[in-house]
């Protein structure tokens, strides 16, 4: 995985918020696009005592869900939900910028238990606000 990784980590949550550049988010599509392929089996995230792993997972409901191994967590993801998370980082690499700045992704514990877990991707460029008006005539509402 690719990214500057900032943890937060509470009594009963964890939140894992990844921070991708222009040139990070040309990796990242890669290797996405080779996960849902099955190119590569896996994607992880190290940092010191912290491992997070992505894998595909055969459900399409939830669309991801995670459990912890001591100090690794294995997150599951369908793919439905990575299908979302490519065409979100390949607009934001086509189009010089997202239409929003991150998506969040919530982790369904496999285990009662486990902590809650979210995800965050953040970009570093997103397109220019959309007023009411413009907002109203991209969803046809005029």
């Amino acid at each position: 995985m690719v990214g500057h990784v900032a943890v937060r980590d509470y009594p009963s949550a964890i939140v894992f918020s990844f921070h991708l550049t222009e040139h990070d988010l040309t990796k990242w599509v890669k290797q996405l696009s080779m996960l849902r392929t099955g190119a590569v089996d896996i994607l992880v995230y190290q940092r010191n005592d912290l491992q997070l792993s992505l894998q595909n997972s055969a459900p399409r409901f939830p669309p991801a869900e995670g459990e912890w191994n001591g100090s690794c967590f294995n997150i599951g993801i369908s793919a439905l939900e990575l299908k979302r998370w490519e065409a979100f980082f390949e607009s934001a690499l086509r189009d010089e910028g997202a239409d929003v700045d991150h998506i969040d992704v919530d982790v369904v514990p496999r285990r009662s238990g486990d902590r809650e877990t979210t995800l965050v991707f953040k970009v570093s460029r997103t397109g220019a606000p959309v007023g009411p008006d413009e907002a109203r005539a991209r969803l046809g509402l005029r």
